[in-house]
């Protein structure tokens, strides 16, 4: 603003730089053509972090990863459903956040139709990077003017134009999370993915940490692949995951009145009921805290003697959802339940192949 005056004086005055307002939204036109998830990054918060004093384990070796320039550039952490592959994602980025990382992240759903779409994970990560890091963006700014549909482009040429340090340095730290990859819609494009990076694996711009279940394809990629590192959830030491878990619901349930003198067997019962399922432990701990009484439901669960662990909780809080319905109310929710059922069903005929009826 007032470039190359002199020689003059202005009070009160008020002014608007409007170069600097035209600066910022000609830079976000342009990048508008990588058509960015505007809510999959870990800030959006759709995931809970881990409880304090949590996870303590695999975060720290997480970190170290991150933090190490001569470890493997990819890391994937893979497990069953319900292990807590999301929440430590977004820890991990929290916490690389406080370290002084720039974070570029993208958390994949299948409840949302641009977070399961493949295409989008590479524009939108590049995207976080380009408003940051300015030598970077001029570079993408010129990409896109060469190639103003890179968003539609297939995964692999998507990796070569934008994530490749061979494209332009970084000025920054980074670090790149992309969580919940097999909830991504199309799985051969996904296995196209993670093929494209093993493939570029030490051209990459930044490390890149990938969390999701153990698909098959995900599973055959990695598995011969010496620039990952691999980190299966749900084979870690099962004490270390029940003291975690044990630790999370002694705190909830020691928030809730009238179950302090029952508080260590409650807690008992559910560490070993969880397993090493994290979803357990945070379904069983609102169940019990939704209840009119806490006691009540947390001894009904208890009884419980026909199935055990998640299968248990599921049932119990099935037969409870009806206690305060009317009885239309009730036939509504068994034609939910049966069509649930019914659709579950057809979806088990597809995949083996065996027709309805037999």
């Amino acid at each position: 603003m007032f470039r190359n005056s002199h020689n003059f004086s202005i009070s009160n005055g008020q002014f608007t730089n409007i170069e600097a307002q035209n600066n910022y939204y000609s830079t976000h036109d342009a990048l508008s053509k990588l058509n960015p998830v505007a809510d999959a990054s870990y800030k959006s918060g759709h995931y809970s972090s881990c409880f304090p004093g949590t996870r303590v384990e695999i975060l720290t070796s997480i970190l170290e990863w991150a933090t190490d320039h001569q470890s493997p550039p990819l890391f994937w952490l893979y497990g069953i459903a319900g292990t807590g592959k999301s929440s430590i994602a977004q820890t991990l980025c929290m916490q690389l956040q406080e370290k002084g990382f720039s974070v570029a992240s993208f958390f994949c759903s299948r409840n949302s139709a641009e977070r399961t779409n493949i295409k989008k994970i590479v524009p939108t990560i590049a995207h976080s990077i380009a408003i940051v890091e300015t030598t970077y963006y001029e570079y993408v700014f010129h990409a896109l003017e060469e190639n103003p549909h890179i968003a539609k482009y297939s995964v692999l040429e998507q990796i070569k134009l934008l994530l490749l340090s061979s494209n332009t340095p970084l000025q920054k730290n980074w670090a790149i999370v992309i969580d919940g990859l097999d909830e991504c819609a199309d799985m051969e494009m996904a296995k196209d993915l993670l093929e494209a990076l093993i493939d570029n694996a030490h051209e990459l711009l930044a490390h890149i940490f990938i969390a999701s279940r153990e698909e098959k394809a995900m599973s055959m990629k990695f598995k011969n692949s010496s620039s990952a590192t691999k980190v299966a959830l749900h084979e870690l030491q099962k004490s270390v995951v029940q003291a975690d878990i044990a630790t999370y619901i002694k705190f909830n349930l020691s928030q809730i009145e009238g179950l302090a003198p029952s508080l260590e067997t409650c807690v008992k019962y559910l560490v070993n009921q969880s397993d090493r399922l994290f979803i357990y432990a945070s379904t069983a701990v609102k169940y019990i805290a939704g209840g009119y009484s806490s006691l009540d439901r947390i001894q009904m669960l208890m009884k419980q003697q026909r199935l055990n662990g998640i299968f248990a909780l599921y049932v119990e809080i099935l037969q409870n959802v009806t206690v305060h319905l009317d009885d239309i109310e009730i036939q509504k929710l068994l034609r939910v339940l049966h069509f649930v059922m019914c659709l579950r069903k057809s979806t088990i005929n597809q995949g083996t192949g065996v027709s309805p009826g037999r």
